[in-house]
């Protein structure tokens, strides 16, 4: 994926975090706990947010996972988007 210098040197200066704090492979998982469940995943996306925008103030962010924009309610800006 990292392939050229360019990329790569963009990796080396990234943080790297999960975006679930609890054991589970996946999100969904969580939601079999009923309403415990979807208070881990908003506790998780809450301190998910608040490490992004208030500590460290990224100038862009990669996600990996199809779901996390969703259950983190980021919208983006379509119109700044790069691939």
């Amino acid at each position: 994926m990292f392939s050229n210098e360019r990329l790569r040197s963009i990796l080396e200066k990234s943080v790297i975090m999960n975006a679930v704090y609890f054991n589970s492979k996946k999100v969904s998982h969580l939601r079999k706990f009923g309403k415990d469940g979807n208070e881990m995943i908003e506790y998780c996306s809450q301190k998910s947010i608040e490490l992004i925008y208030e500590i460290i103030k990224p100038k862009q962010i990669l996600l990996v996972g199809m779901d996390a924009p969703k259950w983190m309610k980021i919208q983006f800006d379509k119109k700044k988007m790069r691939f």
